[in-house]
């Protein structure tokens, strides 16, 4: 089976030619060896370019042809396309070479030149010294958005006063004000087409001039870091353009690309719908910023049992970039007159999907009659895939959060899966638990159930509120009532449903924990912190007497310095031999430190301690531990006992135990919430860099700002 390969442009550099002779077959001539005007012709399925004869230079035996780029669009190249090289001498040749396109096809893509040399050899010649030396490269059609961003370059006139119109051969056309960015749609049909860039006069909307860009040559740059491309522009005679200037006036284009992901709807099934259609599709549709999508179904349902009909083996796929919703409509099809009577419709968000790459999803359909009833029409059920470039967080160019594949989220709650608000007997307004959940997931942007600082804080930020961490701190702890630094559902539940939010008492009258109340959890915690911070201002301890407690622990173990979790553990007589040492504290005081730092969720009386809980409470109250990176980095080289490089959750939650100083429990919702946050590619263990890139995101669960002085 011939190899095929992706649609785009080959392009040829051609640097130099050497030991060339022109072998013209004339014996009385003398000078037959010396070469005039040497050209290369190019040839590639039935193609042919060539160089221009002024752009070679000769020197000696050798020609330099000044990086004179010949390009090649290749609609569908494969293994076995070869191009043909020939080197002439006005029109006698000088020899051929051959190259293998796979070559380069096949080649990892690279910021640095090659250079490739090869043969020049005339039919029967076995060997040569004459060679060819030229760069190969390849561009790779993609589909995708390209932003422009027009700007003045040599160009007389007042910006202010101008704008842009950006058209392609497919129909688009796009008008901006100078600076302003505008997204073009890229895909096999235009991938090889120029877009016409013409600058008007916003005066009086006459044409200035107007030139030409390659859609293909603007696959490069991204919005931090914009690629530039310059377009000379040609004038009409009224607007008195001088032919003979030697600074052409050229208009500046910043762009850069947003490569698309690609959703599969792997399978599609729907029950009970509201009429037996004759000829059931399904419509997908999208809208994004740059163009609209309607994709449909290319063969009919097949009714598999009852009301139940399925595509199991239809492969539909859409091109995405921004868009991060799609509406799916079952209709019946009238193939003869192209009409589509609507069965229903529902919308789903592809958010989720960007997150974890895989979604199922269960819809229910609305039909709105003519008489603006609204029905039930129906179930409809879909297996949804996504991929995308590496590292590519979707969607792009939006104000709502986006996501690289990998990021779990079970959740998914469509428009026509909530009910509206209704009004109780006074007038009030009466929220559904549907509609509340709808409003508790458009802040808990992972989904694991909780609304964290992190969330809270950003979708302040995109309403335009400039908050402090302490602003989004104090927010956070008015609705948490268990303490664990984050909001669960029913806390915002609770908050919404009150007539008086401002009430302190609010949430313990309408939330009955089972485990201990949020003001015992609170006064546990302060007694903590005044003890902790009490032997801190006593002792005068800084951040070199918390290196020094570690160095005696690990000198206290066999293992020195890479101890297991046993070795970790110390017993009171321990702790009080390590104490004096560094803080000289009375026997009462070790005493009260290693009651503390037991397991208060056990009705047994522990007679050890995690020495690592003292290392690590201590991090989070002396002073000198400024930068979080050092204390992530001492905390990693405490618990990464086994030296894997990784950190499991039962490890985070160890970790986590010594420096929230919250029950068991608590602490474990946390330790799951900062894996779900910092374990990206989902291996069920975090790295040093993980563990950094995550304590600064959510830096409440792993070192609470509560606990500091």
């Amino acid at each position: 089976m011939t190899m095929m390969f992706q649609p785009g442009r080959l392009s040829i550099s051609c640097k130099s030619a050497k030991n060339i002779r022109a072998r013209i077959n004339s014996k009385n001539n003398k000078n037959d060896n010396n070469v005039t005007s040497p050209h290369l012709v190019f040839k590639l399925n039935g193609t042919e370019y060539s160089t221009t004869n002024n752009s070679s230079q000769v020197v000696g035996h050798d020609v330099l042809f000044n990086d004179e780029v010949i390009s090649f669009n290749l609609p569908s190249p494969n293994e076995n396309d070869v191009l043909e090289i020939e080197l002439r001498d006005n029109e006698n040749s000088i020899g051929k070479a051959t190259y293998s396109i796979s070559n380069v096809l096949l080649s990892p893509p690279s910021s640095e030149e090659n250079v490739t040399t090869l043969p020049i050899m005339r039919e029967g010649d076995v060997s040569t010294n004459s060679v060819v030396n030229l760069s190969f490269s390849f561009v790779q059609a993609k589909h995708g958005v390209i932003k422009l961003s027009p700007s003045l370059q040599n160009v007389d006139g007042n910006a202010n006063n101008m704008y842009a119109l950006i058209t392609t051969p497919d129909g688009q056309s796009k008008k901006t004000v100078l600076t302003n960015a505008i997204g073009i749609w890229i895909d096999e049909s235009n991938t090889f087409d120029k877009c016409s860039i013409q600058l008007y006069s916003g005066t009086d909307n006459s044409c200035i001039g107007s030139g030409e860009l390659s859609l293909l040559s603007c696959l490069n740059g991204t919005e931090v870091d914009n690629a530039i491309a310059y377009v000379s522009l040609s004038f009409s005679d009224a607007v008195g353009s001088d032919s003979n200037n030697s600074n052409p006036q050229k208009i500046k284009i910043s762009h850069w690309f947003l490569e698309a992901g690609t959703v599969s709807v792997e399978s599609i099934n729907t029950t009970n719908l509201h009429n037996s259609p004759t000829n059931l599709r399904i419509v997908f549709k999208t809208d994004g910023k740059s163009r609209s999508t309607t994709t449909m179904t290319s063969s009919a349902g097949v009714l598999e049992s009852n009301s139940i009909y399925s595509w199991n083996e239809e492969a539909i796929t859409l091109s995405v970039v921004d868009e991060y919703t799609l509406t799916v409509e079952c209709c019946d099809y009238d193939e003869i007159s192209g009409d589509h009577e609507l069965l229903g419709s529902a919308e789903v968000s592809l958010l989720p999907l960007f997150k974890t790459g895989r979604l199922d999803v269960d819809l229910i359909l609305i039909l709105v009659t003519d008489f603006g009833e609204t029905l039930n029409g129906g179930q409809i059920s879909l297996s949804l895939s996504f991929t995308a470039p590496k590292n590519h967080a979707y969607p792009k160019d939006q104000l709502v959060p986006s996501y690289v594949v990998g990021q779990s989220d079970d959740a998914l709650i469509s428009a026509e899966q909530t009910k509206r608000t209704s009004m109780d007997v006074d007038g009030i307004e009466i929220f559904s638990e549907e509609s509340i959940q709808k409003a508790f997931n458009l802040f808990d942007l992972d989904s694991n159930g909780y609304i964290g600082v992190a969330e809270l804080k950003h979708i302040l930020i995109l309403m335009g509120e400039l908050v402090t961490d302490e602003e989004v701190d104090m927010m956070i702890s008015m609705l948490d009532l268990n303490g664990d630094g984050q909001v669960s559902f029913l806390e915002f539940k609770a908050m919404v449903e009150s007539p008086d939010p401002s009430n302190d008492d609010f949430l313990e009258t309408k939330i009955h924990s089972p485990t201990k109340s949020g003001s015992v959890l609170k006064q546990q915690q302060q007694h903590k912190r005044n003890v902790f911070m009490r032997t801190v201002q006593t002792a005068n301890m800084d951040k070199e007497d918390v290196y020094r407690m570690l160095k005696t622990i690990r000198d206290m173990s066999p293992s020195s310095r890479n101890l297991s979790h046993e070795e970790y553990q110390i017993g009171y007589e321990d702790l009080c031999q390590l104490m004096p040492s560094v803080l000289g504290y009375s026997r009462s005081d070790c005493r009260h430190l290693f009651t503390l730092l037991c397991n208060s969720d056990s009705d047994e009386e522990s007679d050890t301690i995690d020495s690592r809980n003292l290392i690590m409470t201590y991090t989070n109250f002396v002073p000198g531990f400024q930068s979080l990176e050092e204390r992530c980095k001492l905390a990693f080289d405490m618990y990464d006992v086994d030296r894997s490089g990784y950190l499991s959750l039962d490890e985070v939650e160890a970790m986590m135990a010594s420096t929230n100083l919250l029950s068991r429990d608590l602490v474990k919702k946390r330790a799951e919430n900062f894996m779900n946050c910092a374990d990206r590619d989902r291996s069920g263990g975090i790295t040093i860099d993980e563990l950094i890139v995550a304590a600064e995101k959510l830096p409440n669960l792993l070192y609470p700002s509560h606990t500091k002085k």
